[in-house]
């Protein structure tokens, strides 16, 4: 008898208990089937490395539930970066809008004040011209003579009115005194005679 003879044979045999042999709870058998009593370890083999199997299953299907509950959170958590990151990239384009805009308003602010730094610079180079002429026009009235007429005496009839000139004194910088008026000159005023 060939091996594929005794493969078909055995495969051909019936796995299930006969009439008169039972299972009892401890896995084994009544009466075993001479044909069937070398299959009976193998099945038993077959049946504990079920029950690991299961076991390991059940094992892998726990480790596979706490790992997709462990990507749950991270893919949530993963959210909510996106959204702070969202938030913050949104803050910053913001923020540099608003930067651009103040660059805008501060660059017209120093346009103007440039032009009014201008004008002011005319008013004070103005007013300087202005400072100046009234010092120089201040200057030449002080430096005026003082003029005043000595009227004629009336008791001597050949007298005639006077007039009199008479510097200013003139003080030096620096000097804490005023310096001494000068004399004056004296200039006779002749006046034509009266008609009668």
């Amino acid at each position: 008898m060939n091996k594929t003879t005794k493969e078909s044979q055995e495969s051909s045999l019936p796995l299930a208990p006969t009439e008169g042999s039972r299972a009892d709870s401890s896995g084994s058998f009544d009466a075993i089937p001479d044909g069937l009593t070398p299959i009976v370890p193998l099945l038993k083999k077959s049946v504990e490395h079920m029950r690991m199997s299961n076991g390991f299953v059940k094992d892998t299907n726990g480790e596979l539930i706490q790992l997709n509950k462990g990507v749950g959170k991270l893919i949530w958590w993963m959210r909510v970066q996106g959204l702070i990151g969202f938030l913050l990239i949104a803050g910053l384009v913001w923020s540099l809008v608003a930067l651009r805009d103040l660059r805008l308003r501060l660059d017209q602010q120093l346009g103007h004040q440039a032009q009014t730094n201008d004008q002011l610079e005319t008013v004070v180079k103005k007013l300087g011209e202005t400072y100046e002429q009234g010092k120089e026009t201040k200057d030449a009235i002080d430096e005026q003579p003082i003029l005043t007429v000595k009227p004629a005496d009336a008791a001597d009839p050949s007298s005639v009115p006077t007039l009199i000139v008479q510097p200013k004194a003139v003080r030096p910088e620096g000097a804490s005194k005023s310096p001494p008026m000068p004399k004056g000159v004296e200039i006779p005023i002749d006046l034509p005679p009266k008609r009668k």
